[in-house]
């Protein structure tokens, strides 16, 4: 069997953090690495810094590319895989120096072909300190609709959704003619990681804190909510086409009802009228097209009833349900 593990890094604008960022990779207990650098274009010195790398270790390996984006380099980082794993480092961040020895070892002893550990948010300014973070080595072993079902459990999404604390076999990517990042789209990892993991089958999770994600400002939602948007709607759109494919009756009914309160929560995240309107579009599509055609319940029927006539009838029920629930404690 290929143990090799490709570990894809995509570049850019990273200059201040990037060699920490190769060298905590570099420096792994596992040495039978693959280490791909993928250079979006990268306006700064990191250009430089990736072939510096390459000249000093025969495992790195760098492409140099226009930039077209996270999703453009992650896709041709993994054409250049040799390796019969995967893992995604984002090029600012750190890991662990036993993180790929420790998600190898639970992947042979469990056989599974995905392995997902727990990562640990850091201040921006974090030294790497070549430490572990480790806890515990007990895996929770999970089937396909499991997994699936936490990406809509609180406090379990993030570690599901996200590319870069997840050691998957290589073949995953293969799954239904290819599986790919889509390019020009923020959200891509919403709109991919649930397809790698469905079909890994079953999952490995294990609370390790192996990866350490800096923190810069604010995130997505908050910050550029008007234009992004049309790419959460792009991703959740993808998402029930793919459950309703896969015939996830369970999995599809999550997904919308999710779907529909993310376009509520855009609503009231959102500054501009062009926005807003959009956004109500994109609700109004999901709710006359699917959301009134199932089951529910009835105080749930009413909130989205009230939010297709508008938003001020939505607070003004959303408000009498909250102080009739209070009044029924």
């Amino acid at each position: 069997m290929n143990e090799t593990v490709s570990i894809i890094i995509p570049v850019y604008k990273a200059e201040k953090y990037l060699e920490a960022c190769i060298n905590s990779v570099l420096s792994q207990s596992y040495k039978d690495i693959q280490v791909i650098l993928v250079d979006d274009g990268s306006p700064d010195d990191c250009p430089a810094i990736c072939d510096s790398y390459a000249l000093k270790d025969e495992r790195v390996k760098v492409v140099h590319k226009e930039n077209g984006g996270i999703s453009d380099a992650r896709n041709a980082g993994v054409a250049q895989v040799t390796g019969g794993f995967v893992m995604f480092v984002d090029s600012d961040d750190i890991i662990a120096f036993d993180m790929v020895e420790r998600l190898m070892n639970v992947q042979k002893s469990t056989g599974v072909k995905a392995v997902v550990c727990g990562y640990e948010e850091v201040p921006e300014d974090t030294v790497y300190d070549n430490k572990g973070r480790a806890l515990e080595d007990k895996p929770l072993i999970l089937g396909r609709r499991p997994v699936q079902e936490r990406f809509y459990e609180f406090g379990k999404m993030t570690e599901c959704m996200v590319p870069w604390n997840k050691l998957l076999k290589a073949e995953i990517f293969k799954a239904d003619g290819g599986i790919y990042y889509p390019k020009g789209h923020v959200f891509e990892d919403g709109a991919t990681t649930y397809k790698l993991l469905y079909h890994a089958g079953d999952a490995a999770f294990i609370p390790d804190k192996l990866y350490l994600y800096r923190l810069h400002g604010k995130g997505i939602m908050g910050s550029n909510a008007d234009r992004n948007y049309k790419d959460a709607a792009y991703a959740e759109d993808g998402k029930l086409a793919f459950y309703e494919e896969k015939k996830e009756r369970e999995l599809y009914l999550k997904e919308l009802n999710f779907t529909i309160h993310s376009a509520i929560h855009f609503y009231e995240e959102a500054t501009t009228p062009e926005a807003k309107k959009g956004i109500r579009r994109w609700f109004k599509r999901i709710y006359r097209e699917r959301f009134i055609k199932e089951k529910w319940s009835f105080a749930r029927k009413l909130r989205m009833a009230a939010f297709d006539t508008g938003y001020i009838p939505y607070r003004a029920v959303s408000a009498f349900e909250g102080i009739y629930n209070k009044l029924k404690r």
